[in-house]
């Protein structure tokens, strides 16, 4: 095997665009199109744990509160 061969590494890319494809498919559906937590429009932030879109000021207040609280 030649050197290069063995210094290549695998390309993510194939993987990580069905993954984004996905995840944009799932933020157009009309229940996705609001925070989850206050009802303003365009969430930017998704929660994988509890599969819900937030607003950047709702992911902002989440993540100063402790797991156990924010859930």
């Amino acid at each position: 095997m030649s050197e290069a061969m063995m210094n290549r590494r695998p390309s993510l890319k194939p993987n990580v665009s069905g993954k984004m494809k996905k995840l944009k498919d799932l933020s157009f559906k009309s229940d996705n199109r609001v925070c989850a937590d206050c009802g303003a429009p365009d969430p930017k932030w998704a929660s994988v744990t509890i599969g819900v879109f937030i607003c950047l000021r709702c992911s902002a207040a989440h993540r100063n509160l402790s797991s156990n609280i924010s859930k």
